[in-house]
């Protein structure tokens, strides 16, 4: 009989832990008045529908960095690890689905001293 008295206290516990480990993507202050630097380079290139996820990194490290991904219906952020961005698979594969003929916006906002700052963004179109 006592257990049934852990059990909220167990929920409770359980709750306050997994709710602080998602990361949302920060607000950025500026804007940076070109397309960032990526290599391979990406940017504004046309991708078949069942493409794997086309994942790249910054020519410049800086120390923080994160990508948005969206279409008209859809959308995911991917924070970078050492400038890196990897793409994950069933976010990217159910996005796809969703912009079939049409495009995907992506843009990279770094962190710097005056802020988290975002490139102009660039595009994946469906073909």
């Amino acid at each position: 009989m006592k257990s049934k008295h852990y059990i909220p206290f167990v929920f409770a516990t359980l709750l306050i832990l997994f709710s602080g480990s998602c990361k949302q993507a920060p607000v950025s202050s500026g804007i940076i008045d070109q397309q960032p630097d990526i290599f391979p380079d990406y940017l504004d290139v046309t991708i078949p529908s069942n493409i794997a996820p086309l994942n790249f990194k910054l020519i410049s490290h800086p120390k923080e960095a994160f990508l948005q991904v969206q279409t008209a219906t859809d959308a995911f952020t991917v924070f970078a690890k050492d400038g890196r961005f990897k793409l994950p698979q069933r976010k990217w594969k159910r996005l796809l689905q969703h912009a079939a003929s049409d495009s995907i916006q992506l843009t990279i906002s770094v962190k710097d001293q005056q802020g988290w700052q975002s490139y102009q963004s660039f595009y994946w179109y469906i073909a």
